[in-house]
Protein backbone atom coordinates (compact mmCIF):
# COMPACT_ATOMS: atom_id res chain seq x y z
CA UNK A 1 0.00 0.00 0.00
CA UNK A 2 2.73 2.45 0.91
CA UNK A 3 4.36 3.76 -2.25
CA UNK A 4 8.04 4.20 -2.96
CA UNK A 5 8.05 7.86 -1.93
CA UNK A 6 6.63 7.22 1.49
CA UNK A 7 8.93 4.22 1.92
CA UNK A 8 11.88 6.45 1.11
CA UNK A 9 10.75 9.20 3.46
CA UNK A 10 10.20 6.76 6.33
CA UNK A 11 13.63 5.34 5.67
CA UNK A 12 15.15 8.81 5.75
CA UNK A 13 13.40 9.54 9.04
CA UNK A 14 14.70 6.28 10.48
CA UNK A 15 18.22 7.01 9.29
CA UNK A 16 18.04 10.48 10.79
CA UNK A 17 17.00 9.06 14.14
CA UNK A 18 19.63 6.33 14.01
CA UNK A 19 22.35 8.84 13.20
CA UNK A 20 21.49 10.83 16.31
CA UNK A 21 20.77 7.94 18.65
CA UNK A 22 24.27 7.95 20.12
CA UNK A 23 24.13 11.65 20.90
CA UNK A 24 21.91 13.94 22.92
CA UNK A 25 20.98 16.31 20.12
CA UNK A 26 17.65 17.90 21.09
CA UNK A 27 14.66 18.27 18.80
CA UNK A 28 14.42 21.95 17.93
CA UNK A 29 10.63 22.25 18.09
CA UNK A 30 9.47 20.20 21.10
CA UNK A 31 5.99 21.72 20.89
CA UNK A 32 5.19 19.34 18.04
CA UNK A 33 3.86 15.92 18.90
CA UNK A 34 4.41 13.40 16.09
CA UNK A 35 5.88 12.65 12.70
CA UNK A 36 3.50 10.66 10.51
CA UNK A 37 3.84 9.05 7.07
CA UNK A 38 1.25 7.16 5.07
CA UNK A 39 -1.08 6.87 2.13
CA UNK A 40 -4.86 6.69 2.23
CA UNK A 41 -5.82 4.23 -0.51
CA UNK A 42 -9.23 4.38 -2.20
CA UNK A 43 -8.86 0.74 -3.29
CA UNK A 44 -8.21 -0.57 0.24
CA UNK A 45 -10.61 -1.41 3.03
CA UNK A 46 -7.93 -0.87 5.69
CA UNK A 47 -5.77 2.25 6.08
CA UNK A 48 -2.44 2.55 7.90
CA UNK A 49 0.17 5.18 8.79
CA UNK A 50 3.57 4.98 10.45
CA UNK A 51 4.10 7.29 13.42
CA UNK A 52 7.23 8.57 15.18
CA UNK A 53 7.18 10.40 18.51
CA UNK A 54 8.92 13.80 18.59
CA UNK A 55 10.84 13.70 21.86
CA UNK A 56 13.50 15.76 23.63
CA UNK A 57 16.19 13.37 22.37
CA UNK A 58 16.14 11.55 19.05
CA UNK A 59 16.34 7.83 19.63
CA UNK A 60 15.60 4.55 17.93
CA UNK A 61 11.98 3.47 18.12
CA UNK A 62 11.41 1.34 21.20
CA UNK A 63 9.10 -1.71 21.27
CA UNK A 64 6.73 -0.14 23.81
CA UNK A 65 3.36 1.41 22.90
CA UNK A 66 3.63 4.97 21.65
CA UNK A 67 1.07 6.26 24.14
CA UNK A 68 -0.84 8.07 21.43
CA UNK A 69 -4.52 8.28 20.52
CA UNK A 70 -5.14 8.33 16.78
CA UNK A 71 -8.55 9.09 15.29
CA UNK A 72 -9.93 10.06 11.90
CA UNK A 73 -13.07 11.81 10.74
CA UNK A 74 -14.55 12.35 7.32
CA UNK A 75 -14.97 16.11 7.01
CA UNK A 76 -18.62 17.22 7.28
CA UNK A 77 -19.52 13.99 9.05
CA UNK A 78 -19.58 13.38 12.80
CA UNK A 79 -18.52 9.72 13.00
CA UNK A 80 -15.06 9.30 14.55
CA UNK A 81 -12.88 6.27 13.72
CA UNK A 82 -10.30 5.19 16.34
CA UNK A 83 -7.13 3.64 14.94
CA UNK A 84 -5.28 0.73 16.55
CA UNK A 85 -1.55 0.56 17.20
CA UNK A 86 0.66 -2.28 16.03
CA UNK A 87 4.37 -2.48 16.85
CA UNK A 88 6.22 -3.92 13.86
CA UNK A 89 9.75 -5.31 13.91
CA UNK A 90 11.59 -4.95 10.61
CA UNK A 91 14.23 -7.25 9.14
CA UNK A 92 17.01 -4.97 10.43
CA UNK A 93 15.77 -5.51 13.99
CA UNK A 94 14.33 -2.03 14.44
CA UNK A 95 10.77 -1.35 15.49
CA UNK A 96 8.06 0.84 14.02
CA UNK A 97 4.72 2.10 15.29
CA UNK A 98 1.94 1.52 12.76
CA UNK A 99 -1.59 2.74 13.39
CA UNK A 100 -4.37 1.22 11.31
CA UNK A 101 -8.15 1.18 10.98
CA UNK A 102 -10.75 -0.73 8.93
CA UNK A 103 -11.74 2.22 6.79
CA UNK A 104 -12.67 2.96 3.19
CA UNK A 105 -11.93 6.43 1.82
CA UNK A 106 -14.25 7.29 -1.06
CA UNK A 107 -13.31 9.38 -4.08
CA UNK A 108 -13.48 13.16 -3.56
CA UNK A 109 -13.87 12.73 0.21
CA UNK A 110 -11.69 14.63 2.72
CA UNK A 111 -10.48 12.95 5.90
CA UNK A 112 -8.81 14.50 8.92
CA UNK A 113 -6.38 12.43 10.98
CA UNK A 114 -5.61 13.53 14.56
CA UNK A 115 -2.84 12.16 16.80
CA UNK A 116 -2.90 13.17 20.48
CA UNK A 117 -0.42 12.75 23.32
CA UNK A 118 -1.69 12.26 26.90
CA UNK A 119 -0.96 15.96 27.57
CA UNK A 120 -3.44 16.74 24.75
CA UNK A 121 -0.80 18.11 22.36
CA UNK A 122 -2.09 17.22 18.91
CA UNK A 123 -0.64 16.61 15.46
CA UNK A 124 -3.11 16.53 12.57
CA UNK A 125 -3.27 16.17 8.81
CA UNK A 126 -6.13 16.58 6.35
CA UNK A 127 -6.15 14.96 2.91
CA UNK A 128 -8.63 14.68 0.06
CA UNK A 129 -8.97 11.59 -2.09
CA UNK A 130 -8.79 12.48 -5.80
CA UNK A 131 -11.78 11.80 -8.06
CA UNK A 132 -12.20 8.46 -9.79
CA UNK A 133 -10.19 8.35 -13.01
CA UNK A 134 -8.95 5.67 -15.36
CA UNK A 135 -6.48 5.64 -18.26
CA UNK A 136 -7.71 6.62 -21.72
CA UNK A 137 -5.49 5.99 -24.74
CA UNK A 138 -5.19 8.99 -27.06
CA UNK A 139 -4.07 9.05 -30.69
CA UNK A 140 -0.45 7.92 -31.04
CA UNK A 141 2.25 10.29 -32.27
CA UNK A 142 4.19 8.44 -34.98
CA UNK A 143 7.14 9.22 -37.20
CA UNK A 144 10.20 7.57 -38.67
CA UNK A 145 11.63 5.43 -35.85
CA UNK A 146 9.47 7.47 -33.48
CA UNK A 147 6.40 6.40 -31.52
CA UNK A 148 4.86 8.09 -28.51
CA UNK A 149 1.62 6.80 -26.98
CA UNK A 150 -0.24 9.46 -24.92
CA UNK A 151 -2.54 8.27 -22.12
CA UNK A 152 -5.02 10.57 -20.36
CA UNK A 153 -6.33 10.37 -16.78
CA UNK A 154 -9.41 12.58 -17.00
CA UNK A 155 -9.95 14.92 -14.01
CA UNK A 156 -6.93 13.49 -12.18
CA UNK A 157 -5.09 16.16 -10.13
CA UNK A 158 -1.68 14.44 -10.04
CA UNK A 159 0.11 11.20 -10.99
CA UNK A 160 2.90 9.33 -9.25
CA UNK A 161 4.77 6.03 -9.39
CA UNK A 162 4.54 5.95 -13.20
CA UNK A 163 5.92 2.66 -14.51
CA UNK A 164 5.92 1.06 -17.95
CA UNK A 165 6.60 -2.64 -18.48
CA UNK A 166 7.05 -4.39 -21.82
CA UNK A 167 6.21 -8.10 -21.92
CA UNK A 168 8.19 -9.76 -24.69
CA UNK A 169 9.16 -13.28 -25.78
CA UNK A 170 12.49 -12.67 -24.01
CA UNK A 171 11.02 -11.53 -20.70
CA UNK A 172 9.69 -8.33 -19.15
CA UNK A 173 11.54 -5.00 -19.37
CA UNK A 174 10.57 -2.28 -16.88
CA UNK A 175 11.12 1.49 -16.95
CA UNK A 176 10.19 4.29 -14.56
CA UNK A 177 8.85 7.70 -15.55
CA UNK A 178 9.48 9.61 -12.28
CA UNK A 179 7.37 12.75 -12.86
CA UNK A 180 6.80 12.60 -16.61
CA UNK A 181 3.32 14.06 -16.98
CA UNK A 182 1.50 16.97 -18.56
CA UNK A 183 -1.31 18.71 -16.69
CA UNK A 184 -4.12 19.82 -18.99
CA UNK A 185 -7.59 21.32 -18.38
CA UNK A 186 -9.18 17.89 -18.87
CA UNK A 187 -6.71 15.94 -16.73
CA UNK A 188 -3.15 14.63 -16.76
CA UNK A 189 -1.34 12.95 -19.68
CA UNK A 190 1.56 10.48 -19.61
CA UNK A 191 3.46 9.87 -22.85
CA UNK A 192 4.65 6.27 -23.19
CA UNK A 193 7.99 6.67 -24.95
CA UNK A 194 7.70 3.47 -26.97
CA UNK A 195 10.52 4.11 -29.44
CA UNK A 196 12.90 5.36 -26.72
CA UNK A 197 12.19 2.39 -24.45
CA UNK A 198 12.51 0.03 -27.43
CA UNK A 199 16.06 1.24 -28.01
CA UNK A 200 16.88 0.40 -24.38
CA UNK A 201 15.47 -3.09 -24.92
CA UNK A 202 17.58 -3.44 -28.09
CA UNK A 203 20.70 -2.53 -26.10
CA UNK A 204 19.86 -5.15 -23.49
CA UNK A 205 19.39 -7.77 -26.19
CA UNK A 206 22.70 -6.82 -27.82
CA UNK A 207 24.48 -7.20 -24.49
CA UNK A 208 22.92 -10.64 -24.15
CA UNK A 209 23.91 -11.47 -27.76
CA UNK A 210 20.27 -12.00 -28.75
CA UNK A 211 19.29 -10.94 -32.29
CA UNK A 212 16.98 -7.92 -32.16
CA UNK A 213 15.09 -9.26 -35.19
CA UNK A 214 13.81 -12.13 -33.01
CA UNK A 215 12.13 -9.76 -30.52
CA UNK A 216 8.34 -9.87 -30.26
CA UNK A 217 6.43 -7.37 -28.13
CA UNK A 218 3.40 -9.03 -26.54
CA UNK A 219 2.03 -6.33 -24.22
CA UNK A 220 2.60 -2.84 -22.86
CA UNK A 221 1.65 -2.45 -19.18
CA UNK A 222 1.34 1.02 -17.66
CA UNK A 223 0.76 1.41 -13.91
CA UNK A 224 0.11 4.77 -12.28
CA UNK A 225 -0.83 6.05 -8.84
CA UNK A 226 -3.49 8.77 -9.10
CA UNK A 227 -2.75 11.07 -6.16
CA UNK A 228 -3.94 14.11 -4.28
CA UNK A 229 -2.98 17.50 -5.72
CA UNK A 230 -0.77 18.56 -2.80
CA UNK A 231 1.65 15.69 -3.42
CA UNK A 232 4.31 17.90 -5.02
CA UNK A 233 7.94 17.86 -3.81
CA UNK A 234 9.98 21.05 -3.35
CA UNK A 235 11.13 22.21 -6.77
CA UNK A 236 9.26 19.31 -8.37
CA UNK A 237 12.13 16.88 -7.61
CA UNK A 238 12.36 14.08 -5.05
CA UNK A 239 15.82 14.95 -3.77
CA UNK A 240 16.72 12.92 -0.64
CA UNK A 241 19.16 15.63 0.48
CA UNK A 242 16.26 18.10 0.53
CA UNK A 243 13.57 15.77 1.86
CA UNK A 244 15.66 14.74 4.89
CA UNK A 245 15.18 18.24 6.33
CA UNK A 246 12.18 18.26 8.73
CA UNK A 247 9.21 20.26 7.50
CA UNK A 248 10.53 20.86 3.97
CA UNK A 249 7.98 18.49 2.41
CA UNK A 250 5.06 18.11 4.78
CA UNK A 251 1.30 18.56 4.96
CA UNK A 252 1.19 17.80 8.70
CA UNK A 253 0.08 20.42 11.24
CA UNK A 254 2.07 20.69 14.48
CA UNK A 255 4.29 17.82 13.42
CA UNK A 256 6.36 16.48 10.56
CA UNK A 257 5.86 13.99 7.75
CA UNK A 258 3.48 13.53 4.86
CA UNK A 259 0.20 11.69 4.31
CA UNK A 260 -1.02 11.32 0.75
CA UNK A 261 -4.21 10.02 -0.82
CA UNK A 262 -4.58 8.04 -4.01
CA UNK A 263 -5.12 4.74 -5.77
CA UNK A 264 -3.52 2.49 -8.38
CA UNK A 265 -4.61 2.30 -12.01
CA UNK A 266 -3.45 -0.06 -14.76
CA UNK A 267 -3.55 -0.09 -18.54
CA UNK A 268 -2.43 -3.16 -20.51
CA UNK A 269 -2.58 -3.49 -24.30
CA UNK A 270 -0.84 -4.96 -27.33
CA UNK A 271 -0.05 -2.14 -29.77
CA UNK A 272 -0.97 -2.76 -33.42
CA UNK A 273 1.83 -3.68 -35.80
CA UNK A 274 1.76 -0.21 -37.37
CA UNK A 275 2.81 1.34 -34.07
CA UNK A 276 5.48 -1.31 -33.48
CA UNK A 277 6.92 -0.68 -36.93
CA UNK A 278 7.05 3.07 -36.27
CA UNK A 279 9.00 2.36 -33.06
CA UNK A 280 11.39 0.05 -34.89
CA UNK A 281 10.12 -3.06 -33.10
CA UNK A 282 10.15 -6.23 -35.24
CA UNK A 283 6.80 -7.85 -36.08
CA UNK A 284 5.86 -11.18 -37.57
CA UNK A 285 4.48 -14.54 -36.64
CA UNK A 286 4.89 -15.32 -32.91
Amino acid sequence: MVRWLLTMLVGLAGLGQAACSDTVDPVLDTGRAFTVYGLLDARADTQAVRVFAIEQVLDLVRPEPLNATVTSTEVNRSAVQTWQEEIVQFTNGRYGHVFWAPLRVDFNKTHRLELRRPDNVMTSVQVTMPPASGPERLNPILGTSYAVLPVLWRDAPRLHDIRVAYRTNFGIYRYEYPLDQETRPDGVVVDIQLSKDAREIFRALNRARIPVRDLRLREVILTVLVSSSEWVPPGGVYDPDVLIEPGVFSNVENGFGFVGAGYDTLLAFDPPDSIKVAAGIPTGNN
